[in-house]
């Protein structure tokens, strides 16, 4: 080993040194420490905890791959027939926990490893059935998972204020087009009422017809769809696999391992994200549930894109440079229509709601069935498209 390489397996494990002592802090400061916190049931200290925790597991993962990397210990692949079924029993554990717990105590520190398992192991299980799928010969080894496992997760950071400048333009964007339009002006105005009352009376404009209102003003619901349906995608697929074409450079992949490079990509951002917009319904245990329910397909969409991207990657090492935009344009528009469906579908409420029933419930109901379409492609695309890569490349040695 060169020394070169060796202060790369330091780095790694200064790197996971750090998140391991960042989150060991979070952690005590959350759950040991209740004092510093001005409420221990509050929000910020199951946030803190989660957040703690996950770096701990990815923090861990960058140790272990830079002591494995400094000692030259040979590739640990990841590859198990039967350890989904680990995950699988984690996930029904939790779940059982979790229902037996009132909703009152979902927002304290303590219930944040039950929620964290719930969005994690999923989202574990998902990608280990795809590695099986994909055979051993082509599974990738901890130190490549623990890499683009953590570049997908650290992408978040740089997703969150890329999506607030996003949404901001959108804005602006929407409300100078309404402005220019017949009646426009009178639309803008009557928002800015809305948001005003909104400020004096929050709790009056959390009502189902405030919000009705609120998202069924064109300016509103067509920032959501421009920031969700576009802006959102373009951030999150390029940012989640940012880190494959530098390792590209030292690595030549078959085009199934680039697929499950991608989606490791994929997995680490979804562990975050789920993690913290999964929490949205905390406090009501059905809400909870259907957030959480939502956040394990929310999943198997972040993987199964990253993957796509990972794939383009891998055609693109191979010299058809064409396939990695095509494979960023796929993803981008799966990802995009995703979330517009989602938003029809709270627009399509908030018209119903708002006395417009007909074209109301029609939009509701058509983005539903998309909506319902896309959730269970995506699992099932997910595990099925390392089978159909592999015997892809059976069929084209070249390819390898």
């Amino acid at each position: 080993m060169t020394e070169k390489n060796n202060w790369i397996w330091i780095g790694l494990g200064l790197i996971g040194s750090l998140m391991l002592f960042v989150g060991g802090i979070s952690f005590a400061v959350a759950f040991f420490l209740p004092g510093w916190i001005p409420d221990q049931g509050s929000l910020f200290g199951f946030l803190v905890l989660g957040i703690g925790l996950l770096g701990i597991f990815l923090g861990g993962m960058l140790v272990i791959a830079g002591i494995r990397g400094f000692k030259n210990l040979p590739p640990w692949p990841v590859y198990s027939k039967r350890v989904w079924i680990f995950f699988l029993l984690g996930i029904i554990s939790a779940g059982v926990v979790a229902a037996l717990i009132p909703g009152d105590l979902h927002e304290t520190p303590g219930f944040a490893s039950i929620h964290l398992v719930l969005i994690v192991f999923p989202a574990l299980m998902l990608f280990y059935l795809a590695s099986l799928v994909a055979g051993q010969e082509h599974a990738i080894t901890f130190t490549q998972l623990a890499l683009v496992v953590n570049g997908g997760a650290l992408s978040t950071l740089l997703a969150l204020p890329l999506e607030v400048i996003g949404f901001a333009f959108s804005a602006l964007f929407i409300a100078l087009f309404i402005f220019i339009l017949p009646g426009g002006r009178d639309e803008i105005a009557q928002l800015v009422e809305q948001f005003e009352s909104l400020a004096v009376n929050p709790v009056a404009m959390s009502s189902i017809d405030g919000l009705g209102d609120l998202i069924s003003s064109p300016v509103v619901w067509g920032t959501l769809a421009l920031t969700l349906g576009v802006v959102t995608p373009v951030v999150e697929e390029l940012g989640k696999t940012l880190l494959l074409g530098l390792i590209g450079f030292w690595q030549r992949p078959s085009l199934t391992r680039s697929f499950l490079w991608g989606a490791a990509c994929g997995l680490g951002f979804a562990m975050v994200e789920g993690f913290t917009n999964g929490s949205m319904g905390l406090g009501d245990v059905a809400s909870w549930a259907g957030g959480v329910g939502s956040r394990i397909l929310a999943s198997s969409m972040h993987i199964f894109t990253s993957g796509i991207v990972g794939l383009g990657w891998g055609f693109f090492w191979q010299k058809k440079r064409w396939a990695l935009p095509l494979a960023y344009l796929v993803a981008i528009v799966f990802h995009g229509l995703w979330n517009f469906n989602i938003v029809l579908m709270v627009g399509g409420g908030a018209l119903t709601a708002g006395g417009a029933m007909t074209l109301g419930a029609g939009i509701a109901l058509v983005a539903l069935l998309v909506q319902g379409f896309l959730m269970l492609f995506a699992p099932i695309a997910l595990i099925g498209m390392p089978l159909l890569i592999r015997e892809f490349e059976r069929g084209n040695p070249a390819a390898v």
